[in-house]
């Protein structure tokens, strides 16, 4: 193993542990109850993390397999504590709906032999069901784990870094990951920015308000 495959590795093995250290705090949040997880949101995002591992399987990646393995690996068990911790049904017209694009990305996969049609179909249907969470991330700043996002986004960084080479399949997962879990901090960022604003117009309007004394104002 040549100087270049043990930084790769030692890449990957980063990015395992800091994807474990990210998901701590969100499944402590999720078993005390303060974040309860959408049920189907976290089936579909375990399935189709599986067939973009599957597909990096398929296209042979080595060091960078780590943190893909491990994501998904993550999402399967957030899924499976949501089944007694998380909100909502499992299965819903919507989400056959989205089973069905899937089902044709592996089915391309099938006919055509090549991977890129489901890794490319999973990431598109992914990226769409990340866009509700980045719109909470704005409303509700708070009902978020920064701590969670920010060592995801990381982790993402450090698989990204893993694969080693300009190889688009192999890069296209963890590029993602890291833009989704980048705009989800940028959007719990102007989530609190808004609510400090909006604190600030709400002090300037009620200043008239507070009696003379209170202003520094001699009566």
């Amino acid at each position: 193993m040549t100087l270049a495959d043990n930084w790769l590795v030692t890449l990957g093995i980063a990015s395992i542990v800091v994807s474990n250290l990210a998901c701590l705090p969100y499944i402590r949040d999720m078993l005390c109850g303060s974040t309860r997880p959408a049920r189907s949101t976290w089936l579909i995002w375990s399935v189709l993390s599986g067939i973009c591992l599957m597909s990096n399987v398929d296209k042979g990646a080595d060091a960078s397999l780590f943190f893909v393995g491990v994501e998904t690996a993550e999402t399967v068990l957030i899924f499976a504590l949501s089944i007694r911790f998380g909100m909502g049904s499992i299965l819903n017209a919507r989400d056959l709906a989205i089973y069905a694009v899937a089902g044709s990305g592996l089915a391309l996969w099938w006919v055509t032999d090549d991977a890129v049609f489901a890794l490319a179909i999973a990431i598109a249907i992914s990226a769409l069901g990340g866009v509700p969470t980045i719109l909470k991330a704005y409303a509700e700043p708070r009902a978020e784990t920064a701590a969670c996002w920010g060592l995801s986004a990381l982790a993402a960084l450090l698989g990204l870094l893993s694969v080693g080479a300009f190889t688009p399949v192999l890069l296209a997962y963890p590029a993602y990951l890291l833009v989704l879990y980048c705009a989800i901090l940028g959007a719990m960022s102007l989530g609190y920015r808004r609510e400090r604003l909006e604190r600030e117009a709400m002090a300037l309007r009620l200043a008239p308000l507070r009696p003379r004394a209170m202003q520094g104002i001699p009566a």
